[in-house]
């Protein structure tokens, strides 16, 4: 099935504007927050774990980056598209292309930023979209499917009902037919599952 490229897409969540009293009732939090961290300084061997962690999870994106190279997928961060675009993010079949608009990225700059959480999730979702062109017969051909059998009960794993149909709704908005929908719950699923390794698995089984 031909999917026009314009749908797969991550949106980009809209800036929170706050009203001023909502901005000093922030400042304010903030300061209350600095006084408590210097209270924290003993605790701060406790943190090791967490490092650790995060220095394994970089390694874990850093195997993902490549396994999408390795499938002959291109990966463009803050390209001239991305200057005031809507979206967060988008895979192109036809052309071989992943696309990231960082938070912290100038669009037009094509200079990597510092990577946000909701970067990687960006990343983690587009990726799967050419794990979902692999397994209809092969990336560029533009025909995605689902990888998972039970999609929806996948889903439900990391969405209630309510999300799913936020999802659903949100890309139908801009067009897309049930399968396309399908898609992108299966990949927005995906990117909340969190779990690069696993997705490194399926490329290398699917695309590589």
């Amino acid at each position: 099935m031909n999917i026009p490229n314009r749908y797969h897409h991550s949106k980009k969540a809209q800036k929170v504007r706050r009203k001023p009293q909502a901005v000093r009732a922030r400042k304010a939090a903030l300061k209350a927050l600095k006084k408590k961290l210097a209270t924290l300084a003993a605790a701060l061997t406790l943190l090791m774990p967490i490092a650790s962690a995060q220095a394994q999870s970089q390694d874990s994106y850093k195997r993902l980056w490549h396994a999408v190279k390795a499938a002959g997928v291109i990966v463009y961060l803050n390209p001239p598209e991305c200057y005031g675009a809507y979206f967060a993010g988008n895979y192109r079949s036809a052309m071989r292309t992943i696309t990231i608009c960082q938070d912290n990225g100038i669009g037009g700059s094509n200079q990597e930023a510092d990577w946000t959480a909701n970067d990687l999730g960006t990343f983690r979702h587009e990726a799967h979209h050419l794990a979902q062109d692999c397994i209809s017969g092969g990336a560029a051909n533009n025909r995605l499917e689902t990888v998972y059998m039970d999609t929806y009960g996948f889903a439900r794993q990391f969405f209630d009902d309510t999300v799913i149909a936020k999802i659903v709704s949100n890309y139908r908005i801009l067009g897309a037919n049930d399968h396309v929908a399908v898609l992108e719950v299966e990949a927005s699923a995906v990117a909340q599952m969190n779990d690069p390794n696993a997705q490194v698995l399926a490329l290398t089984k699917y695309c590589l």
